[in-house]
């Protein structure tokens, strides 16, 4: 959180989804750790992440920063049984959402996407078991 690099808005969404309301508590409870140093320690300025985190907070607030599509529309989508593989599936949208690839609250851009990657994921999976078989 303190690195010379800005807070990128995936990490602030990452923030937002990951600690809820409570993401405040914990930006409070590094500024209370770090006003405990020593004198002459560089001093810590979290202003530009408590920024990146309501901005994301904001969005959120909109959109929640998760899946837009539910497990049933996955499994009509990618033709799934019930099972780990849905769950797959919901992560990568979830993920996706978080790193700003697909829009929370966009539905049709989401199935989109996840046909488009899951196909390519088990392409790729497939190639990988073939190369991996005895002959």
């Amino acid at each position: 959180l303190t690195g010379a690099l800005p807070l990128s808005p995936s990490a602030a969404r990452r923030l937002v989804r990951d600690y809820g309301s409570d993401v405040w508590l914990l930006l409070d409870l590094i500024e209370y750790d770090a006003s405990a140093l020593k004198p002459g320690v560089r001093r810590l300025d979290l202003s530009p992440v408590r920024e990146a985190v309501a901005r994301a907070e904001a969005a959120h607030q909109e959109a929640p920063i998760r899946s837009p599509l539910s497990g049933q529309e996955l499994m009509s989508l990618l033709n799934l049984a019930p099972g780990p593989e849905v769950g797959q599936a919901k992560k990568m949208l979830d993920d996706a959402v978080v790193e700003g690839q697909v829009a929370a609250g966009d539905s049709a851009g989401a199935a989109e996407w996840i046909k488009n990657q899951w196909s390519a994921a088990h392409r790729k999976d497939a190639k990988q078991r073939n190369m991996e078989k005895p002959r």
